[in-house]
Formats: C-alpha cells, structure tokens, sequence
C-alpha cells in the first residue's frame, strides 16, 4: 500500500471503533441480551430460559477489553518513537487513544511496524461493527416439511426446514432445505398448515409462533400486530372471540424479521 492508502486504512479502523464504542453498550430494544444465530447479538424476552445474555456480556467486555489494550499498546509505541510529551491520550479509553492515534495517523503511516497495527486494529473494528450492526437474516423458517419422500422403507415424512425469504414484493417463494421442494410462500401454508386448524385466536398466537418459529412474542407485542393491521380478523368463533390466520402471522413475523 502507498503511504496514502496505509493513512486511509488506519483512520478507517480507528473512526470504526469510535463511531461504536458508545453503541456497543446500549441494548436494540426491551429485553434481555441474547445470542442469535451465526454468532450474531439478538434479544431474548425478558423471561426467556437462555443464558446467551451472559454469554454475550462476556464477549462483549472481553472484546472491549481487548480493544483498549491494543490501542494502548500501539499510543505507546507512538509516545515512545516519535517522541510525544503533550496531549497524551487516557490510557484506559478506547476513544481517547482512537483521537491520539488519528493525529499521528500521518505520522504513524510511515512507521515500520504499521502494517502489525493495521492488521491488529482490523479485526477489532470489524467485530465492534458486526456486534452493533448485527447482519439481518433474509429468510423465516414456516415449519417442518410434511411432504413424503422415498427412503428404503418405503414412504416418509420429509422434516426438512421450509423458509421462505423476507423483504421481497408480492409473493414470496419458499424451499424445503431438504427434499428441494420450492413453491409460493401461499401453497406451503395450506400444506403446512390443514384448513381445519389455520385460524386461531389472539391469546394462541404467542404459543403458534414459539411452537413453530421458536421464537419468543409476548402478548402486546400481538396486540400492536392488530392494531397495525399486520393481521386481519378471519372471523370468529362460536364465543365471538376474533379468529387469525396462521398464514396471516406467518407473513408478520417475516415483516418483523426484515425489520
């Protein structure tokens, strides 16, 4: 890299860390914090029987930790090398010794040991960054497939994963992840999903969704659902209580996901 680039790809990292230093600490919404899939920060409900909320506090100081001792390390060898005596930076603070850094980041792109910095400094700041802005899923699992498939006893149940991609317009195709079936998101909730059971009511939603999805929403968070018209009443049953569609909720939860 030219001196330019070496410059560019240092002060990257260090307005990365900066930019996150603060975020890292303030939860996405109500509730605990939780480990979601891929590595990636999610949130549990409150009363969720995990204990990824710890698991991720100890990452989380950990890599924090990790971070304020590599800055230091590198302030140090910039106070030491080129020497500074004025405006040393706070040695237990990420973004103060960020700040020191970014004024000798000129300076430093010319150091003999830059390139260690750099590739010490990088991986810090792309997990800082992955841990505040969590890669989204593009998908939602429906269910377990009910297709039959041959085997050497004869017919089975299949019981792959069905998921169906979130974010796209209109209808939305979904595929067994293993028999390969694909069709409309549509045709697999008649199959996933008999008539005779496809409405329930408001107070069932909550255990629909944990059953299927395994995901866990409280009861306003259903109520917020109907209000915003994210599920319509499908009628009602014999005590006038409303009546939804499965497929209705299946469709919210894939709105919910895409965010």
């Amino acid at each position: 890299m030219t001196l330019h680039e070496t410059e560019a790809a240092l002060l990257g990292h260090l307005t990365t860390i900066t930019d996150h230093w603060d975020a890292m600490l303030i939860p996405r919404s109500s509730g605990s914090i939780a480990r979601g899939s891929g590595g990636s920060a999610t949130l549990a409900d409150d009363h969720a029987d995990t204990d990824a909320d710890t698991d991720r506090l100890h990452r989380l100081v950990s890599l924090r930790r990790q971070t304020v001792d590599t800055l230091n390390s590198w302030s140090r060898v910039v106070m030491e090398d080129r020497p500074v005596t004025e405006a040393l930076p706070d040695g237990a603070s990420a973004p103060s010794m960020c700040a020191f850094l970014t004024v000798h980041a000129q300076w430093f792109a010319g150091h003999e040991a830059v390139e260690v910095a750099i590739d010490e400094l990088r991986p810090l700041a792309a997990r800082i960054h992955q841990l505040v802005n969590p890669a989204r899923k593009d998908w939602v699992s429906l269910g377990a497939c009910p297709l039959d498939v041959d085997s050497e006893e004869g017919p089975v149940k299949c019981g792959g994963q069905v998921r169906a991609r979130t974010g796209g317009e209109g209808e939305t195709e979904a595929q067994c992840r293993k028999c390969g079936t694909q069709a409309v998101t549509s045709w697999w909730e008649r199959v996933l999903m008999p008539e005779a059971s496809r409405l329930i009511t408001a107070a069932e939603v909550p255990d629909f969704i944990r059953s299927q999805f395994g995901k866990a929403i409280k009861a306003p968070t259903v109520r917020k659902w109907i209000e915003r018209q994210w599920i319509e009443s499908a009628g009602s049953d014999e005590k006038g209580r409303a009546l939804y569609d499965k497929g209705a909720v299946a469709y919210a939860i894939a709105r919910r996901e895409a965010g």
